[in-house]
């Protein structure tokens, strides 16, 4: 292979800077966090921010010795995943573009194929761990059967389906769990959806809400985040196929989902759910395309993208899932 013509390409890895797809919420449960090391360790904490000290702390005088308070210092490992996707520009797609001058922006394509790849797998990769009930304890789960009180399905409307004594459930596990309040509720479309329909949800939204009474499925999610004081919130609306040509399933099914995430405090050292840790050192910064042309062929040119960065759960009392909302 001729290295020479393997390369980054600074200009198409800035294009990737900031890219978001709306329809993704991953980052909401994993803000991005970089790293200068695809191994390393951070610092962990348990309660010890919450310990009452007054006992010790009060009633010292300024020439009296202070009682001295300390913790254990621990440490979590975690490790990043190599991600890499290619695609190729074949000389059929050269001759027909040169002409028009549409090379780079061929380039430019390719690579934003590459990376809504990347973000579709981010999502689900977040989804599919949000919603595997073996990531939690017992108590930080509910779900729902329609029979047990507490259980029923959000989609009824008799006594006993109250979604918002359900969330109420939730936050005052994790109140109990991590003594702080959830700051992110998420909601799979399906159980917005069944929420917009619920009398105890619409009467949120109006004062008097008959059956009749209709609200949509992102003012539903809007008055129950309000209710909870919970400033985060979103609906997971993507959806994902295993071919160009088949049926779409959603990603997020019928769940809806309370956590601290302390999305703007940019460390480990919080009682939080989690952080999307991704490498960045002096001159590199993941995701990055390179570009390499391909021996042995007739000038066929492969662009590459490829990531290191890992989904690392920092704490999993630090979230409550609630699923099958939207049964029948």
């Amino acid at each position: 292979m001729n290295n020479k013509f393997k390369h980054q390409d600074l200009i198409l890895t800035n294009l990737l800077t900031g890219y978001k797809n709306s329809n993704f919420i991953y980052s909401l449960i994993y803000p991005a966090m970089p790293v200068p090391k695809t191994v390393g360790k951070y610092v962990t904490y348990n309660k010890e921010k919450y310990i009452d000290h007054s006992a010790v702390a009060r009633g010292k005088g300024r020439h009296s010795q202070v009682n001295v308070i300390d913790f254990n210092i621990n440490t979590a490992p975690y490790q990043l995943e190599e991600w890499g996707l290619g695609a190729e520009i074949s000389v059929a797609e050269e001759e027909g573009m040169i002409p028009s001058g549409l090379i780079p922006n061929l380039r430019e394509e390719k690579v934003d194929m590459l990376n809504e790849a990347l973000e579709l797998d981010r999502e689900k990769t977040v989804a599919d761990f949000i919603q595997d009930i073996g990531n939690y304890d017992a108590s930080n789960v509910n779900t729902l059967d329609n029979i047990n009180p507490g259980k029923y399905y959000w989609t009824n409307n008799v006594a006993g389906a109250n979604p918002l004594n359900q969330i109420q459930t939730g936050i005052s596990e994790l109140r109990e769990d991590i003594g702080m309040m959830p700051d992110t509720i998420i909601f799979g479309y399906e159980t917005a959806r069944v929420a917009a329909q619920n009398d105890e949800v619409k009467k949120l939204a109006f004062s008097l809400a008959a059956n009749t009474t209709t609200i949509t499925p992102m003012r539903a999610i809007e008055v129950l985040a309000q209710w909870a004081g919970i400033p985060n919130y979103a609906i997971g609306y993507s959806q994902y196929t295993t071919s160009a040509t088949g049926v779409f399933t959603d990603i997020w099914s019928d769940i809806c989902w309370i956590g601290n995430v302390a999305k703007n405090q940019n460390t480990a050292k919080v009682q939080s759910w989690g952080r999307m840790l991704y490498l960045a050192y002096a001159g590199m910064t993941y995701p990055a395309v390179f570009r390499e042309m391909m021996s042995g062929t007739d000038g066929i040119e492969q662009v590459r993208l490829r990531s290191q960065e890992t989904f690392h759960l920092i704490n999993a009392d630090a979230g409550y899932l609630i699923e099958n909302c939207a049964q029948v």
